[in-house]
């Protein structure tokens, strides 16, 4: 059905706030108190001179935007089919990694091979079609290769999970986060 996108992101969206609740006291506020925690976190923003907010995305229009993915937030990226909204979770998934930012991706599209694949020549700034087909023939394989293998090092340590199975379901995709998050904290979840 047309609704089933709306009912995933929904359902994806409440479960992954009780997620964050989980973590956090809950419970009533008084004004004084929410406001020394803002406080607080503003002085802390103005000390630091930080530009963003939250995980830096690859894309300074988007950094520019969102001041960074923050915490807690639930992004939702749409696009008519072939658009590349795939390409940009793997970017963004990949990025947030290597940075040492604790990800999960769920990909329903693309093998664990292929998802590492796409990231290796993204990274590495090496044409796709060399990863798939490495040539030493080629006049630049020498040079996709001293980019090819530390690129593969840095994503093989980098805090990266994936999870590529076919048909994964809402409550199978919420219990295996749910997990991974309390096995230690994930800064992002990409799916």
């Amino acid at each position: 059905s047309s609704d089933l996108p709306q009912h995933i992101a929904g359902t994806a969206a409440h479960e992954l706030a009780q997620m964050q609740v989980a973590t956090t006291r809950g419970g009533l506020a008084t004004a004084k108190e929410s406001m020394n925690r803002f406080y607080a976190e503003f002085m802390e923003r103005y000390r630091n001179k930080a530009p963003l907010l939250g995980i830096p995305t690859p894309w300074h229009e988007v950094n520019s935007r969102t001041k960074g993915l923050r915490d807690g937030v639930f992004y939702v990226v749409g696009a008519r089919p072939s658009m590349g909204k795939s390409v940009f979770g793997l970017q963004l998934a990949g990025f947030a990694s290597i940075h040492d930012h604790r990800t999960a991706l769920f990909s329903v599209e693309m093998t664990e091979q292929e998802c590492m694949g796409r990231m290796a020549a993204c990274f590495g700034c090496i044409p796709h079609e060399w990863v798939e087909q490495p040539d030493d023939e080629l006049a630049d394989s020498e040079d996709y290769w001293n980019r090819f293998t530390p690129t593969t090092t840095k994503l093989r340590e980098s805090p990266l999970l994936i999870d590529a199975t076919p048909g994964l379901t809402v409550e199978q995709f919420m219990a295996r986060a749910r997990r991974a998050h309390l096995q230690k904290p994930l800064r992002l979840i990409v799916l």
